[in-house]
């Protein structure tokens, strides 16, 4: 089509937003809502996915900046236009899960690190995702991160909120989960940029 590829490589779920893996379709569209509307939270306005957009926008020949984009509202009304556009209602209601269990931190210090495939695997284990082609999918199960490596917990503070309709599948979500939590006791772990490497279109 005369267009460019590139593309880049991120710190999985190490500086990405407050979605894990697989993550449930009502969250997504709150922080969608969010981040597209006035960014409160320094987690909406995410680097990795403004550095992707600056990229498809330079491979495509457009000279933008998706920054001033969303915070001039034109992001949100775009994302309202392809809703609309589907045959769908940008204010419905979002799915909410019928159940909920948190993970919380096995002890106080820092959070180092977050096993991005775990999270992925325990998400698809609640229901976001299909074993088998006939499966149905849950737009309400999935995974909220509640606390982001780099930060400080404490023993007991909630570090995922699972999401589920079937209270059954909590079992196996959480064993997935086991041991993909990382913490250590004492300083916080040096800052790292959400973007690993870039790779240029092909010439």
């Amino acid at each position: 089509m005369g267009v460019g590829d590139g593309g880049g490589l991120e710190d999985g779920l190490g500086q990405a937003g407050r979605l894990g893996g697989l993550t449930p379709e009502g969250r997504i569209g709150e922080e969608a809502r969010a981040a597209l509307g006035v960014v409160h939270d320094r987690h909406l306005e995410h680097p990795v996915t403004l550095a992707l957009a600056r990229q498809m926008l330079a491979l495509a020949g457009l000279d933008a900046d998706p920054a001033a984009a969303v915070a001039d509202g034109r992001a949100l009304a775009a994302y309202r236009a392809m809703v609309r556009a589907q045959g769908g209602d940008p204010d419905a209601a979002l799915p909410r899960a019928e159940h909920t269990q948190i993970l919380p931190a096995p002890a106080s210090g820092w959070l180092t690190g977050l096993d991005a495939l775990a999270v992925g695997i325990a998400a698809w284990r609640l229901g976001a995702g299909r074993a088998r082609k006939e499966d149905q999918v849950s737009a309400a199960a999935g995974i909220i991160c509640l606390a982001k490596p780099g930060e400080r917990v404490q023993a007991g503070q909630p570090l995922l909120e699972l999401r589920a309709d079937d209270p059954g599948r909590f079992g196996p979500a959480l064993a997935a989960l086991d041991g993909a939590v990382e913490m250590r006791g004492y300083g916080p772990p040096p800052s790292v940029s959400p973007i690993i490497e870039e790779v240029g279109p092909a010439q």
